[in-house]
């Protein structure tokens, strides 16, 4: 396959990455005409990584947040100056799984929140794995990338409505990750590290929420994601017994639709796992009003992500 030839007027970015050894061949940007041509083909998570820069370079920045080829540190930031004693009983709940979860909400909650929160006050509290601090809700959650909101700060905030003790959350989430990196890879580290950080402070998590599938949709077997996610669970199990683990239905990013083969596998191992629920159907959240970027959410989906959350809740009656 030629070279793109680019027309005089057209301003052109020329990209080249190396991605863990999984080349990433020359990619042609054409700004003027939004015109993308990639030589080659992309595998594994290079393909929503693709698409993140994509999205990345057309609102003007040079690069997405961060590469597929393994994670980085969660750039939400950690402050002291509002740390608070992290309560001795708590309804926590643990979220991970890929940008979606972590802070990619535009715009953010910030003036909303403050109001919402008034009558809670010191009721609704974000855990920062990194630290073992506690600190009073507030956005971008520190422990996991992005600065934006987070896509389930909706709920957050009547789940302390209803609760007759504090919220605590703890979002540990990474950008284009894969489940293979959550089940056995570099990820499975972090996510042992959080789950031990909130037994040791008698924290343990009632929700463990996943939402991730959009790097491995069309990119890994089915059946490997499968497996990949019940060693996950019965890790998740093992690490805070008492936890309830909820599976998003989660394959659309951009321009791809749902990936049903991917989607059945999600659905088969919350029937087989025990303590194990379907939380949300992330892919029908969709249109522009919904995903500011056509991948993250906006806080109009948001809402709506957050009251499928509230509803599975009700239906299997865990929370308050």
């Amino acid at each position: 396959m030629g070279k793109t030839e680019l027309k005089p007027h057209q301003r052109a970015l020329v990209l080249t990455a190396c991605l863990g050894g999984v080349g990433l061949p020359v990619l042609w940007i054409s700004l003027a005409t939004q015109h993308w041509r990639l030589d080659g083909q992309l595998i594994g998570p290079a393909a929503a990584w693709f698409e993140e820069l994509k999205s990345s370079v057309l609102r003007g920045h040079s690069s997405p947040s961060s590469s597929p080829s393994s994670p980085s540190s969660p750039s939400s930031p950690s402050s002291t100056d509002d740390e608070v004693i992290c309560p001795t009983k708590a309804l926590t709940v643990a979220v991970f799984g890929q940008s979606n979860l972590a802070n990619s909400v535009l715009p953010r909650f910030e003036r909303s929140l403050s109001r919402a929160l008034a009558p809670y006050s010191g009721r609704l509290l974000v855990f920062d794995w990194r630290h073992g601090t506690c600190h009073p809700y507030r956005e971008p959650l520190p422990g996991t990338d992005g600065k934006g909101g987070h896509s389930l700060t909706p709920a957050f905030v009547q789940l302390a409505g209803r609760s007759d003790q504090p919220v605590l959350v703890v979002s540990f989430a990474q950008g284009s990750s894969s489940v293979l990196s959550w089940a056995d890879g570099e990820l499975a580290e972090r996510h042992r590290q959080v789950l031990e950080g909130l037994a040791v402070r008698g924290l343990s998590p009632a929700l463990v929420l996943w939402h991730q599938g959009e790097s491995d949709a069309r990119t890994l077997d089915p059946h490997i994601y499968g497996k990949s996610l019940e060693r996950l669970i019965a890790r998740s199990h093992a690490l805070a017994p008492g936890a309830w683990f909820g599976v998003a239905l989660v394959t659309r990013c951009f321009n791809q639709g749902p990936f049903e083969p991917l989607r059945a596998v999600q659905r088969e191992v919350v029937h087989q796992q025990p303590r194990t629920f379907l939380w949300a159907d992330s892919d029908a959240i969709t249109g522009g009003l919904n995903r500011h970027d056509g991948c993250h959410f906006s806080a109009r989906g948001s809402r709506r992500l957050s009251q499928a959350l509230l509803e599975s809740l009700r239906q299997q009656r865990l929370g308050p």
